[in-house]
């Protein structure tokens, strides 16, 4: 997920890490999905790196990589 918008994000991204995070309601990886930028360059390049990561990965991207993932 990209977030656009640093000034504006970041106290979600806080919140997730300062409570979220230790109530379990998230996991630590969940945190990496989380991408905050105030540049459209890096946002992009954020959503085409997963692009490319995801297509040389070799499972089916229709399958849950975790655990808890409904």
């Amino acid at each position: 997920v990209v977030l656009f918008g640093s000034e504006y994000w970041s106290p979600l991204r806080d919140w997730v890490r300062t409570r979220a995070l230790p109530e379990g309601m998230v996991s630590a990886d969940d945190l990496d999905l989380l991408h905050v930028t105030d540049d459209p360059v890096e946002a992009v390049q954020c959503v085409l790196d997963r692009y490319v990561e995801r297509e040389s990965e070799a499972d089916s991207p229709h399958e849950a990589r975790k655990a808890d993932a409904q």
